[in-house]
């Protein structure tokens, strides 16, 4: 009874696994799922819909914040701290970042 358990597991973990992935899910977990729990996995993995893609958000940023613009390099380290420093006002950043970026900028120079 266990070689027939594990012999369904090998066989549905893959399935499982391309179904997840034809529908945006993490692949490796449902292939995980599929060896563990055999066709019940395929039939749930097959019920759910297709998932959107997601954004990621860093560092607490809100979603809808522009990600911070690459300060070009002939700026002055006035310059780029009074950036970041806009940055930070427009709530884009946080103040951790900031402190952690402007220390970055006065140990390079």
């Amino acid at each position: 009874m266990f070689l027939v358990a594990i012999f369904f597991g090998i066989i549905c973990a893959p399935i499982c696994a391309a179904i997840a992935k034809s529908k945006n899910r993490d692949a490796g977990m449902w292939g995980l799922m599929g060896f563990l729990f055999s066709f019940f996995a395929v039939i749930a993995i097959a019920l759910m819909g297709k998932r959107e893609p997601q954004s990621v958000v860093i560092s607490g940023a809100a979603p809808s914040a522009t990600p911070a613009q690459p300060v070009a390099p002939s700026l002055s380290l006035a310059e780029e701290i009074g950036r970041w420093k806009e940055l930070l006002d427009s709530g884009a950043i946080s103040d951790e970042e900031f402190a952690a970026k402007k220390t970055e900028l006065l140990t390079r120079q």
